[in-house]
């Protein structure tokens, strides 16, 4: 499992708690998780683009 697939896993399971549980600390949790995920997934595209190009 590469770190794109860990970061896209972490935000699917936030995501699937917050529709749970609607609870606006499990919201707001899961958004926080939501905004890393997508974070780590740029940072991980553009390191992946980085290390293709010579």
């Amino acid at each position: 499992m590469t770190e794109f697939q860990g970061w896209l896993l972490l935000a699917m399971l936030a995501a699937i708690v917050v529709a749970l549980t609607h609870s606006w600390y499990w919201v707001a949790i899961g958004i926080t998780f939501a905004v890393i995920g997508v974070c780590g997934l740029l940072t991980d595209l553009a390191k992946s683009e980085r290390n293709r190009q010579p």
